[in-house]
């Protein structure tokens, strides 16, 4: 048994030939696909919130990179009460809000007005977290009448 590591989501050509005692067998041609690879998505950058008079909130945010993986499926976004650095154990105490596969969302779910910090990382299809947490903290004002 041979194990290759480090590879790219792709598809592989491979030769592979089997050996037993001191005889070798003629090399065999065979297609190999690799459809998830356990490294974690690139991280979430430029990400950012913007209030509309309404009270709503519209989210954005962007892949590191120049592609989106094939093994991105989505995005999660969590909150915490007033100024939180971009850490794991931050990510890890924060309250869910919203997981979706779009790169941006509007939410009016009701939070107080005041400071939160909001956190977003990229999932992908095997349930990894990007190493990094983009945050952003923004304070929230009460809505506009209209």
């Amino acid at each position: 048994r041979t194990e290759i590591i480090g590879l790219p989501v792709g598809q592989y050509q491979v030769h592979v030939a089997t050996t037993l005692n001191v005889q070798t067998s003629e090399p065999v041609l065979l297609f190999a696909s690799i459809t998830y690879a356990l490294v974690p998505p690139p991280d979430v950058v430029d990400f950012r919130v913007r209030q509309h008079p309404n009270g709503a909130r519209v989210f954005t945010w962007r892949l590191a990179g120049p592609t989106v993986p094939p093994d991105v499926r989505g995005y999660e976004l969590r909150f915490a009460a007033g100024s939180r650095a971009a850490t794991i154990a931050e990510w890890d105490a924060a309250r869910f809000l919203r997981r979706t596969v779009q790169q941006q969302i509007g939410t009016n779910q009701p939070v107080r007005n005041g400071t939160y910090t909001f956190f977003c990382r990229a999932v992908d299809s095997s349930g990894l977290l990007s190493n990094g947490v983009a945050s952003v903290t923004v304070t929230l004002a009460p809505p506009v009448p209209g």
